[in-house]
């Protein structure tokens, strides 16, 4: 009794050896999928198998998922050509304004505790000895108008954002991005940097002018 025993001990003993090290012993696919779940008893039933060639591989179910659902965004396309203003009056007043960001909005503010999108201009061009009207509708009167196309920096970009087909907005083109204009303006959240095509400002948007050279003088020329 004792010698059948080691004998069935021993023959267990190999059977489990060939298992683990891959035995060569032709097995169907069903006794491959019977032999990997029993090296793995008692896993979890998120566990689920996939297999390479002969050996089974372990996978969490739903990793890929959680991978896929908490994976990092891809940054935004920077843009290939960017158009900044070449003369250095255009570039102090672009500068001006844009020392604002992130000021919040006020009606009639003209100071760092709050502006508005008139005022906001305003202060920019008397950077350089320019005083522009102080309401958006006077301010587009003021300059020569442009067309969408021949948007360049330092030019009033002018919204209905009150009452449609009606100016009630100004904003300042601090740029060209791939022929896309960008601008600083001060928004209902404060004073901050938005595209022309944007949905919204691109839906609201009216027209512009440049007001550089509206005196008969060129910008580079105002002191």
């Amino acid at each position: 009794m004792e010698h059948r025993v080691t004998i069935k001990g021993l023959f267990l003993g190999v059977g489990v050896l060939c298992a683990a090290v891959g035995c060569s012993t032709p097995r169907t696919a069903q006794q491959r999928e019977q032999v990997a779940r029993s090296w793995h008893a008692g896993n979890s039933p998120a566990t689920s198998w996939t297999k390479r060639g002969h050996a089974p591989v372990r996978r969490k179910a739903g990793a890929a998922l959680t991978a896929k659902a908490g994976a990092t965004a891809p940054a935004a396309k920077p843009p290939a050509q960017v158009v900044r203003a070449s003369d250095k009056n255009i570039g102090k007043v672009i500068e001006k304004a844009e020392s604002y960001l992130g000021t919040q909005y006020a009606w009639g503010g003209m100071s760092r505790q709050g502006v508005d999108c008139s005022g906001l201009m305003v202060l920019a061009f008397r950077e350089v000895g320019m005083e522009l009207p102080r309401v958006s509708i006077d301010q587009y009167r003021y300059g020569k108008p442009v067309r969408r196309t021949d948007i360049q920096p330092g030019d009033l970009l002018f919204f209905s954002n009150y009452k449609p087909g009606v100016i009630g907005h100004t904003a300042l083109c601090v740029a060209l991005e791939d022929g896309i204009p960008r601008f600083v303006h001060a928004s209902s959240s404060g004073v901050r940097h938005d595209v022309l095509t944007n949905a919204y400002w691109d839906k609201h948007y009216i027209s512009a002018c440049r007001v550089w050279g509206a005196t008969g003088k060129p910008l580079s020329q105002a002191e």
